[in-house]
């Protein structure tokens, strides 16, 4: 099972709508099998859903979102949940999580 931690990246100008999803949807068939379970976290920032796009796109794999009253919960926090997924992020979450499962 895997964890996306999604970034508001369209919403910051640094990329259209497009060439996101592109790049989320390349990120996951190259690192993901097929028939994997992914379980998407948005960034609180976000605002349209990756998650309806990419579902719609990427139909060999069972994409599941968030709720959304969780995502200001910074995942760290999350420590139980972590244990048992793989954890694919692009920013400050990829730093921290290694640092706190190196810590224990």
């Amino acid at each position: 099972m895997f964890l996306l931690l999604t970034e508001n990246i369209q919403e910051g100008g640094f990329q259209a709508r497009e060439q996101e999803i592109n790049m989320w949807k390349d990120i996951i068939t190259n690192n993901i099998s097929k028939g994997s379970t992914i379980i998407i976290k948005p960034h609180p920032g976000e605002n349209w859903s990756r998650t309806k796009y990419l579902r719609n796109d990427l139909i060999d794999y069972k994409i599941i979102s968030i709720d959304h009253k969780y995502v200001r919960y910074p995942v760290e926090l999350w420590e139980d949940f972590l244990e048992n997924v793989r954890v694919i992020s692009l920013s400050y979450p990829n730093l921290s999580l290694r640092w706190y499962r190196d810590w224990e």
